[in-house]
């Protein structure tokens, strides 16, 4: 398996938010490959770590946690 890297990203939204991430982990391509989809795929979700007890302030997040993306 390769290697984790690091990166940062920098998201613009169009309703006029922005946030510098620092990220560390694999890449989609990586992660293909550890989930092996079947061949009928056609979506890939995406869902955060949620531990309420490691993350106090989860309720001040201002969006549904945990967050769903696709």
């Amino acid at each position: 398996m390769r290697r984790s890297r690091s990166e940062i990203y920098r998201h613009r939204c169009v309703e006029a938010w922005s946030i510098v991430v620092p990220w560390v982990g694999y890449s989609f391509s990586t992660l293909v490959k550890l989930v092996e989809p079947n061949s009928n795929a056609r979506y890939v979700a995406f869902e955060t770590y949620f531990d309420k007890k490691q993350m106090p302030l989860w309720g001040r997040a201002g969006i549904q946690l945990p967050y769903v993306e696709g």
